[in-house]
C-alpha cells in the first residue's frame, strides 16, 4: 500500500461523531492523515492493557482478537468514506449520512498477533469500483509490521 503522509490529528471528540460506534466496540481512536486524491486514510487504535476484551480472552496471555483489528479496520474504511462525504473542514460537525455503505465482502489475512499496549495503525486506501461498489485495501500495522491486510468491498447506496 503506498504511504500516506500523516499531517492530520482528529481525535476521539471527531471520530465518535463520525462513527455510529461507541465504547467497548469503538475501535479507533484518531484519524491521522486523510487523502482525497487518490482515497486513502490512516487511523490508530491504541490498544490499552485494560481493554474490556483482554478479561475473557486467552486469561494469562492477553492476545487482541483478530476480528477486532477486522472490526477496526471497517471502522476506519467506514471513516474514510464520511470524511469523503462531510470533508476534513467540517468532521468535527459532520452533517447526517447522505450515504449508507454495506459491507459485503472481507478478505482479510492475520498475520500476527496484537498484544495490550499496541498502537495498531490501520491504513485505509479506495481501490477500484463497480456500479455502487467499491474495493478498499486495508492493512493494520504494528510496529511497523503488518498483523493484518487484505480487502473490504462496500456497498454505498443513498439514504433517501
Amino acid at each position: 500500500m503506498r504511504p500516506l503522509r500523516c499531517d492530520l490529528d482528529l481525535g476521539p471528540d471527531v471520530v465518535r461523531g463520525l462513527l455510529p460506534h461507541r465504547e467497548p466496540l469503538l475501535l479507533v481512536d484518531r484519524i491521522r492523515g486523510f487523502r482525497v486524491d487518490p482515497p486513502a486514510l490512516v487511523a490508530h487504535k491504541h490498544v490499552r492493557p485494560d481493554e474490556p476484551v483482554f478479561a475473557g480472552h486467552i486469561p494469562g496471555r492477553p492476545l487482541w482478537p483478530g476480528v477486532y483489528t477486522v472490526e477496526a479496520l471497517a471502522q476506519a474504511t467506514l471513516l474514510l468514506f464520511r470524511l469523503l462525504e462531510v470533508g476534513v473542514e467540517n468532521a468535527a460537525s459532520p452533517s447526517p449520512l447522505v450515504h449508507e455503505g454495506f459491507l459485503t465482502s472481507i478478505d482479510i489475512k492475520l498475520s500476527r498477533p496484537v498484544l495490550p499496549d499496541s498502537l495498531l495503525e490501520l491504513h485505509v486506501a479506495l481501490g477500484g469500483g463497480f456500479g455502487g461498489g467499491h474495493q478498499v485495501d486495508v492493512e493494520a500495522i504494528v510496529d511497523r509490521r503488518t498483523a493484518a491486510s487484505g480487502r473490504i468491498t462496500v456497498a454505498v447506496r443513498p439514504t433517501g
